[in-house]
């Protein structure tokens, strides 16, 4: 991991965004305001180790010049799905309805709520477990 980071801050992305905005998809939902520097400063991780770059950015490597969004692997509802490396990533989301979408296929839910948000301590965890607390009104 130190490599990666090593490598991201030689290339000029060290510069860490204060926040980042995921709004990919308009529905009923607010988008999502990522505190992008808290979570690579201030929270730690599951079992409390520092979050490193790629466990969220899932697909980083040193060769990288910059982090891709999601959506560069993960289609959106509305594009041709691409394979990337031979194979077929799941879509960002699926869409039920015109602007709704099922939370549990959404990327964003499975790599950030399931990947990690559940798995912190449980006082931590209840917290965001509301949709607001992710998706201001």
């Amino acid at each position: 991991m130190l490599v990666i980071a090593v490598a991201l801050l030689a290339l000029g992305a060290g510069a860490n965004p204060e926040t980042v905005t995921l709004k990919y998809l308009e529905g009923k939902r607010a988008p999502v305001v990522l505190p992008h520097q808290a979570h690579v400063v201030d929270y730690k991780g599951p079992g409390g180790a520092t979050i490193a770059c790629r466990d969220c950015h899932h697909t980083l490597t040193a060769d990288d010049a910059e982090v891709k969004p999601c959506v560069s692997c993960h289609a959106l509802p509305n594009q041709p799905m691409a394979t990337h490396g031979g194979v077929e990533p799941p879509r960002y989301a699926v869409e039920k309805k015109p602007g709704v979408f099922d939370i549990k296929t959404l990327v964003a839910h499975t790599q950030c709520f399931e990947g990690c948000h559940k798995q912190l301590p449980a006082r931590q965890a209840k917290a965001l477990k509301k949709c607001a607390a992710c998706h201001p009104k």
